[in-house]
């Protein structure tokens, strides 16, 4: 799939992400934009994982999309890779999440980064644990303000269908949890 856009570098997809793909998602036609009052509520009324080239098409995704986006091309160059997502509790409620990956290229784990505006990019580690208490560290300095109870990571399953925003939580939280 990633040929015909003339994807076939980490790089590229990068630049091809930034250059076409916009944070936000699309139902019924309606764009709805993380700067939006709403979207917090649009999300958990009527978001639904876009995949692959539905993704491509819509122009819009958030973090949950993108990753997936990023492991069909990982799928696809087989480059060792692993899709992780933290879910944070606020007093009552889930807090932020965020789903990332990680692929590992010679001897060294990259954490690839596309949604997260202010961390957008790939970030070279040594191991995989670094690599992810460095994406874990820079999530709790980023919402330092919220009051978050606890935070836990776990590995993401491979989505195979259109998830709502809370099926997708519930398989999410059916992966392995990380014990860091």
């Amino acid at each position: 799939m990633f040929d015909k856009y003339k994807i076939k570098t980490c790089d590229d997809l990068l630049s091809y992400l930034s250059k076409n793909l916009n944070y936000g998602f699309v139902s019924n036609k309606i764009i709805h934009k993380d700067t939006d009052n709403d979207f917090s509520q649009k999300m958990n009324k009527s978001y639904q994982i876009r995949l692959g080239e539905d993704l491509i098409k819509t122009g819009y995704g958030v973090c949950w999309d993108f990753c997936e986006l990023e492991r069909l091309f990982f799928e696809e160059k087989n480059i060792p890779h692993r899709c992780f997502f933290i879910k944070s509790n606020l007093k009552n409620n889930l807090g932020p999440t965020h789903s990332f990956l990680i692929y590992k290229e010679k001897k060294n784990y990259y954490w690839f980064e596309f949604s997260w505006q202010k961390y957008k990019g790939i970030h070279q580690y040594l191991s995989i644990k670094e690599a992810i208490n460095d994406v874990l560290k820079k999530f709790i300095q980023y919402y330092n303000t919220l009051e978050i109870q606890n935070i836990d990571i776990y590995l993401i399953p491979k989505i195979t269908k259109r998830l709502h925003s809370s099926e997708y939580i519930k398989h999410c939280l059916s992966g392995k949890k990380i014990n860091l």
